[in-house]
């Protein structure tokens, strides 16, 4: 495994990133940056990283706020990257094979349903870029589906708009 950066070169990944000096990372800017390191992503995809790390709702992300990105990011690659075994993609059955050992325990229909949603072209292979989504949506559905789950219970009951809302906080 990987040594972590240090706090200075997160720090100076930081302001490499911030390419307009505000002391924040924007969506545009993240996408820039790891564009750079061969990793391409849409802006929207960027938006999400932002969000779902993005704990005071400004819209970007600070240096606090940044390490915790990088860390996902980390985590993400490394398991990707176990499973590939060297190559460039990982199967579906690869792919539920993770999701499983990360704790989601989704029924089957489920987890087909979450492959195929991250494999727009249908050839049943995931690179890293719709690998990091998928785990990204997954993050980003157990922070909400908690945040309704109060008691813990494993189970929620919504009315519609909170389903809306919660599937909005997805994207």
């Amino acid at each position: 495994m990987a040594t972590p950066p240090s706090d200075a070169e997160l720090h100076q990944w930081f302001n490499a990133i911030d390419t307009d000096r505000t002391g924040s990372i924007t969506p545009a800017e993240l996408q820039r940056a790891m564009a750079l390191g061969n990793l391409h992503f849409s802006l929207m995809a960027c938006a999400q990283m932002v969000k779902l790390h993005d704990r005071d709702n400004s819209g970007c992300i600070g240096l606090a706020e940044f390490r915790s990105l990088h860390m996902q990011l980390t985590e993400i690659r490394t398991a990707f990257s176990a499973a590939a075994g060297g190559g460039d993609a990982l199967s579906q059955q690869q792919v539920e094979q993770l999701v499983q050992q990360q704790g989601y325990r989704l029924e089957l229909p489920a987890l087909k349903a979450l492959c195929s949603s991250f494999d727009p072209d249908r050839n049943g292979r995931f690179g890293l870029p719709e690998y990091t989504m998928l785990c990204l949506f997954l993050t980003a559905s157990r922070n909400i589906f908690s945040a309704f789950d109060a008691q813990r219970t494993g189970r929620i009951s919504l009315d519609f708009s909170q389903f809306v809302y919660a599937a909005a906080q997805t994207r």
